[in-house]
């Protein structure tokens, strides 16, 4: 039967060529808009997630990692004083303006770094060292964003540049830090996070107070102990921070919706025109399967080769549409959009492919397993 099918694909190679041509538009469609997904996901987790943090104190209310109002410094003494709290560190995240060497400007998200407990972040560089933040005016923004944060000439190791009215200095390059607003980071030391920061008291007030558990004691005791010493703030595990974030940004704004709708359309696409070149094929040779029952072919064989035929369509296009899609996703992941593929995921949309192809060549199933062979000697 596979032999039968195979030559049945390449008797008609236009057929062949544009049923393949679903599969691939499908494949790089799915793959894409998944991959900007898992992409998106990853984005708004980003700094949450590589943070060593177990605990996240914050104000009430707060609905994701970039949006959160201020809370007084001493919720960072508070912690650390309490049972089972290894260490705590503060972290401030705030818009604010950048002013270009140009003369332009452009909005930023300013993260403050505590510099008794940096928490890892920047948590990869391209150029720079961290540390610098913490020695002058020094700030950190993403190689990606050097033309847009330094004009013409581009952002340079040295530059001067304002923010909020006070000059800083750019010390180093973060690597692959992406924000999913699109707004960029720009890391610094707490202490400038103060003075660039709008709408903050610079004396008392901080955004999170990020808490790390003791080896030994549960975590759930230990929020359930910094909950009942400060009643008036959100305490929060890293990963139910996270789930939060995700659900804002993709259900809250429709992100994921509209991903998820247009790697659906892609599917569906894709399918009507496998199933339209398969039915072709079918009725094309309609006759042969009819001579091919009355010579003792039965129903699941005839079957098994009509499915098969949509099974060696599907491989072909997955493959050829997983190629695609992989060197689309790597170039569009050398600048602000990230596109993950994991290879699970690689594999679950290729079933998922597979079945796609499957279900559009039922209707030629349908069609010749009520065919009379008797209509191989009608005229």
């Amino acid at each position: 039967m596979l032999r039968i099918a195979w030559k049945n694909l390449l008797h008609d190679k236009l057929k062949l060529a544009t049923a393949v041509a679903g599969v691939v538009f499908a494949t790089v469609l799915m793959n894409l808009q998944v991959g900007m997904l898992l992409g998106f996901t990853d984005t708004i987790t980003a700094v949450v997630a590589r943070s060593p943090g177990d605990l996240w104190i914050m104000a009430k209310g707060t609905k994701n990692f970039d949006m959160v109002f201020g809370q007084p410094e001493r919720r960072h003494y508070q912690a650390l004083a309490t049972e089972g709290v290894a260490w705590s560190s503060r972290l401030i995240v705030d818009f604010t303006l950048w002013r270009t060497p140009a003369g332009g400007s452009e909005q930023v998200i300013v993260l403050g770094i505590d510099p008794e407990c940096p928490v890892g972040l920047p948590w990869a560089m391209s150029e720079g060292d961290v540390g610098e933040i913490f020695r002058g005016e020094g700030v950190i923004v993403d190689a990606t964003e050097r033309n847009r944060l330094g004009g013409p000439g581009g952002l340079r190791l040295g530059d001067r540049i304002e923010i909020k009215g006070h000059r800083a200095r750019v010390v180093g390059f973060s690597k692959s830090v992406r924000s999913f607003t699109t707004t960029p980071y720009v890391f610094t030391s707490l202490r400038f996070a103060r003075d660039f920061a709008h709408g903050l008291d610079p004396r008392t007030q901080v955004k999170y107070v990020v808490v790390g558990v003791a080896p030994g004691h549960s975590l759930t005791e230990v929020r359930a102990r910094l909950l009942e010493r400060l009643p008036e703030v959100e305490v929060l595990t890293r990963g139910e921070f996270m789930r939060r974030s995700v659900v804002y940004w993709l259900l809250g704004t429709g992100a994921g919706i509209m991903s998820i709708l247009a790697a659906v359309l892609g599917l569906f696409v894709g399918g009507a025109i496998v199933g339209q070149a398969i039915y072709s094929q079918t009725m094309q040779k309609y006759r042969e399967y009819g001579t091919f029952k009355a010579l003792g072919g039965t129903n699941a064989e005839l079957a098994g080769i009509i499915l098969a035929q949509a099974l060696f369509t599907a491989l072909l296009g997955y493959a050829t549409g997983v190629l695609v899609a992989g060197v689309v996703g790597r170039l569009m992941s050398e600048g602000r959009l990230l596109i993950l593929m994991p290879p699970g995921v690689v594999v679950a949309l290729g079933g998922v492919t597979a079945l796609m192809c499957v279900a559009a060549s039922l209707t030629s199933v349908a069609r010749v397993v009520g065919l009379e062979p008797a209509i191989v000697f009608k005229a």
